[in-house]
């Protein structure tokens, strides 16, 4: 039994994240106009949007949250690659101070489902000290 699942992510996705790093257009077309072969990223619709996106919608495996201070969630979409019929569980292990919970934590795959939804939920806690 192979366990093979891609985290799905396309040009737009890696656009939107150097637009979420602050990178004016001139700048993203400027770096990306050789990948995509054309010198005018507006013909191929490469503009940042308005509502800068969040670096932290970047579908990747790893997920680092620079200055948490309040509780964010954050949602993964994977494509099951491997045997039809797979089971995969996730797991993580909580920072100090903080709790992560897992929805689902359970990701069946079937000749029906190929493509499931997760979200971490991180919660922050404050550590209190009392004095007497």
């Amino acid at each position: 039994m192979e366990l093979w699942i891609l985290y799905d992510m396309d040009n737009n996705d890696y656009l939107n994240y150097l637009c979420s790093l602050g990178y004016s257009n001139e700048k993203v077309r400027n770096a990306t106009t050789y990948f995509l072969g054309t010198n005018n990223s507006t013909t191929r619709g490469i503009i940042c949007p308005s509502k800068v996106p969040s670096r932290l919608d970047l579908n990747l495996p790893s997920i680092a949250i620079p200055n948490l201070k309040n509780s964010i969630t954050i949602r993964r979409t994977v494509t099951n690659v491997g045997d039809v019929n797979s089971i995969y569980k996730l797991v993580v292990k909580s920072p100090r101070n903080s709790v992560i919970k897992l929805s689902p934590d359970v990701l069946k795959f079937d000749c029906n489902t190929r493509k499931l939804s997760f979200e971490v939920k991180h919660y922050v806690r404050i550590p209190i000290a009392v004095r007497k």
